[in-house]
């Protein structure tokens, strides 16, 4: 396993694992009994710990450990959102984006356009430089909502397709956990500067 951080440990432990753990029956929240899931219709193929075979196809899906998936989770998607610079909250929140599939950066970008100033508007480019930081750093607790708003209206849209439409309620269920999650996370951080 990798050395990471303890603010990427509690997203881990308290958000991520929760809603990409299952658990063989009778066994509920024992990390030994973590089983792999094949759910119809998710492009991702056999899961584990949030881990997919299509994304990762050197990797036995089967044998993954919790150690393993937590040093992938770290690796290709924390780190690769730069969530550890960005305001408490806002780095779960791209995080989380980033394992579903979406893309963060461009959601918090037309999220934050929604609430700035026309002559603030940012570039939707999917890159978040110093102005897209800066934004969310002022914007703070109204632009990480519309973010998750803005994530939200993404899944109703990806809905409308017949094969996903099944996949909805718990889409939003995540996205309104999440946003309960990077809310105290928030409050969190505006309490400790």
């Amino acid at each position: 396993m990798i050395p990471t951080t303890p603010r990427f440990d509690r997203y881990f432990k308290e958000f991520y694992l929760p809603h990409e753990t299952v658990f063989k029956r009778g066994h509920f929240n024992d990390y030994n009994y973590a089983i792999s899931e094949n759910e119809t219709g998710d492009s991702g193929g056999l899961t584990k710990f949030g881990i997919d075979q299509r994304s990762h196809p050197s990797i036995d899906i089967e044998k993954l450990t919790l150690a393993d998936a937590e040093s992938i989770t770290y690796l290709e998607d924390w780190l690769a959102v730069h969530a550890e610079i960005m305001p408490p909250g806002y780095g779960e929140a791209l995080c989380d984006i980033k394992v579903n599939g979406g893309n963060g950066a461009k959601m918090l970008q037309c999220g934050l356009n929604e609430i700035l100033p026309v002559n603030e508007q940012l570039t939707v480019d999917g890159i978040i430089g110093i102005r897209t930081l800066n934004a969310a750093r002022t914007e703070g607790k109204a632009g990480l909502l519309a973010l998750l708003a803005y994530r939200e209206a993404y899944y109703r849209e990806i809905a409308k397709q017949p094969s996903k439409t099944r996949f909805l309620a718990g889409w939003l269920n995540r996205n309104n956990d999440l946003k309960t999650f990077a809310l105290e996370c928030w409050h969190k951080g505006e309490s400790s500067v």
